[in-house]
Formats: structure tokens, sequence, C-alpha cells
């Protein structure tokens, strides 16, 4: 992957040149695709699992880290990662669950595609040494969301 040309912002050209991820969660029949940039002191992991954590605490369904391409090469890996972000979102356009460019719209219906593209083109959660889970269900939702998960 090219590099972008570097930002003239010195904040902006920090965020560029740090090491960044794309994740897939999945939550329900939805594959949430998205891009962190790794913080200062934080390692990948701790990116993944901050990312998880938040998009966990404002979503119902249990979340599930299907697996996250790393960037850590390059002059800037953190905006090669949110480049890669975007083609995969244009290339799955068509199982958006909300309109392409509006707030939400990093939500993909799953399909049989876009499972084998993640198992393909990703570390699984085993492989990156992370949990599938970030939330614990109550026994009485167990049950009934064992589909999910």
């Amino acid at each position: 992957m090219r590099d972008t040309v570097p930002s003239d912002d010195p904040i902006m050209r920090d965020w560029q040149g740090r090491p960044g991820v794309v994740y897939f969660f999945k939550a329900g029949g939805f594959v949430k695709v998205g891009m962190a940039a790794v913080g200062k002191g934080e390692t990948y992991k701790e990116a993944i699992v901050r990312r998880q954590k938040a998009i966990q605490s404002a979503n119902h369904e249990l979340l599930k880290l299907l697996g996250a391409i790393l960037f850590t090469e390059g002059k800037l890996p953190a905006m090669n990662a949110e480049q890669r972000e975007r083609e995969i979102h244009n290339q799955f356009a068509e199982l958006l669950r909300f309109r392409q460019h509006t707030v939400g719209a990093e939500w993909f219906a799953v399909s049989d595609e876009l499972l084998a593209f993640i198992h393909e083109n990703t570390k699984d959660a085993d492989e990156l040494g992370l949990p599938k889970h970030v939330a614990t269900l109550t026994s009485s939702s167990s049950t009934s969301d064992a589909s999910h998960s």
C-alpha cells in the first residue's frame, strides 16, 4: 500500500505516523469495520480492546472480535490503515446497514463473502492474543443470545 502525503499539521503528522489497525467486530447480524490509531504508550492490543470496550458500551448486542489487520510499516501506518478501511467499506458497500458517508456507515450485514474476506485477510482474536469478547452476558441472556457469539 502506498503512503499518502503527510499532513502539514504536526498533530496530524504524529497521528499518521503511529501504528494503526483495521478491526472487525460482529454484533448480532452485523459487522463493524473500523480503524484505530495506536495511542502513545499503547500497544495495538490495547488499542483494539479500547475500541471494543467503547463500542460494546454503546451496543446491546454482544460484540465479538472477528479479526484485525495491523499496520506498522512505512512512514504513515495509521493513515494507511484509514485508507484500507475506506477501501473495505467501498468493497462491501452493498452490505451497508446505514447510508454510506453517514453516521453508522461502518456497520455491514453479515455475508459469506464478508466473513471469507475477514478470515483470509486478518489475524483472529487467538492469533492476536486477545479475548473475543470484553463483556459477559448474564445467565438469562446467554441462552437466548448464544447464536450471536
